[in-house]
């Protein structure tokens, strides 16, 4: 079986974020069990500090894996005042005449990615997440769609409001005009969800509401490889050091889920912490990019963090963290970053939020599940002091990983969903609804 996956401006790798993370699960386990893999990256541009990019497209290299890059056609690229325009026209028309386009604007030409699927001449097309979803049911393909989907979209957008507000300087007028264009987004995704052949939600609450709302979906956990496999030797305990604690705290530092997380740490868990405290704890932020200026002027601010950026290494420092704080508030997705921690044996202190997406996190049984500052902070001074609490919860964090969210579990799950689509075809006749073809006007997310 061949696979052609759509991935919008990211490529799968072994760190990164957590959609490079899940995808890499999937492409190696593909490859391992004897399937082609291909990649479509589509609407590339500067990604800033997005490091390990290069790395990804050298792993890429190393196993055989062809990616083809679409960006957007140069006639888009053309003059300042006609592209002004219609950004105008677009943004009176989205509160009037909602579209998905206006979220998850296919920027890449429809007819160059019709050229890429006949040469690649895939059995399966793996969407991941709505970008690549919306992008391929907007066209007239007979090869089987696969969707993964993480965010429900409508979700995520509720979420940016309150954490990444500041998108102009219309102040509460750009809030009413975006639950206005937002109002239909919704109904627009489940519409292109129902027109796939089969979707794949990798958190459970969100799986239940799709299929509340008419979706046939399944869920499974994000699948992370397994360290081992990269030869990556595990502790088999952390003893106290002297000196600070190490907490590692792991995210794209763009990303919402992670901005979320970090405001909820300056605003309620750094002010929490006792003087007794911060002769012991020392948290260390790791991931690519930096958080909105605010947030990053605090955390800098602060004697206890150390900023470490991008680290190549990251199997060294999941391995070094006395344990790892998830302090992400919001119940949106999957928490990636825990389930590649538990991989490693690492104990994790997370939000509560989490658990919605995750049913696997079970309270003080592999892991701590806390929601106000004081319950974070007994996590930590347990975990301090308490070995043997330690040595336990990261062997029932390792069995959680190896039983749920393993590559070698979760992703040949997802393979046989593909198996079972492609089967599908020849025995029947497949009818998707489709829109028509043109190529969209310029909007930006």
């Amino acid at each position: 079986m061949t696979v052609l996956f759509f991935l919008r401006n990211f490529l799968p790798y072994t760190s990164g974020n957590g959609a490079s993370v899940m995808t890499w699960a999937f492409a190696q386990q593909l490859i391992a069990d004897g399937h082609k893999v291909s990649i479509c990256k589509f609407e590339s541009s500067d990604t800033g500090g997005w490091q390990w990019l290069a790395d990804a497209e050298a792993l890429m290299a190393s196993r055989g894996i062809s990616v083809r890059k679409l960006s957007s056609p140069e006639s888009r690229r053309g003059n300042r005042l006609l592209r002004g325009v219609r950004r105008l026209g677009t943004m009176v028309r989205r509160p009037i005449q909602p579209r998905l386009e206006d979220f998850y604007p296919s920027r890449v030409s429809a007819r160059e990615v019709q050229h890429i699927i006949e040469q690649e001449r895939p059995d399966v097309l793996y969407a991941y997440d709505m970008s690549a979803i919306a992008l391929l049911t907007r066209l007239p393909v007979r090869t089987p769609i696969i969707a993964s989907i993480v965010d429900l979209p409508a979700e995520w957008l509720r979420h940016r409001r309150k954490y990444k507000p500041q998108r102009s300087n219309l102040g509460w007028a750009q809030r009413v005009l975006d639950l206005l264009a937002e109002r239909k987004v919704a109904e627009h995704s489940l519409d292109c969800l129902r027109r796939c052949d089969s979707v794949i939600e990798h958190a459970a609450h969100h799986a239940r509401w799709l299929k509340d709302h008419g979706v046939a979906c399944v869920y499974l956990p994000n699948p992370v490889q397994d360290p081992v496999e990269r030869g990556v030797q595990l502790c088999q305990a952390k003893p106290r050091v002297a000196g600070s604690i190490k907490i590692g705290m792991m995210g794209a530092n763009r990303g919402l889920a992670t901005i979320a997380g970090l405001k909820f740490f300056v605003d309620l868990l750094l002010p929490a912490l006792t003087p007794a405290d911060r002769e012991v704890f020392e948290f260390h932020i790791f991931g690519s990019g930096e958080p909105p200026g605010p947030i990053l002027k605090r955390l800098k601010g602060d004697r206890n963090v150390r900023i470490r950026g991008h680290v190549k290494d990251i199997d060294s420092e999941f391995l070094s963290c006395r344990f790892l704080l998830v302090p992400t508030p919001i119940d949106l997705g999957f928490r990636t970053r825990i389930a590649e921690g538990f991989g490693y044996g690492a104990v994790v202190v997370a939000h509560a939020a989490n658990a919605e997406g995750m049913p696997e996190l079970k309270h003080l049984e592999n892991c701590f599940l806390c929601s106000q500052p004081e319950q974070f902070l007994t996590a930590f001074r347990q975990l301090a002091s308490d070995d043997e609490l330690l040595a336990r919860l990261s062997q029932n964090a390792r069995s959680c990983f190896e039983q749920h969210y393993a590559s070698h579990v979760v992703a040949r799950k997802m393979i046989q969903a593909a198996l079972r689509i492609t089967g599908n075809v020849a025995s029947q006749s497949r009818t998707r609804v489709l829109t028509t073809v043109t190529e969209p006007e310029d909007s930006s997310r």
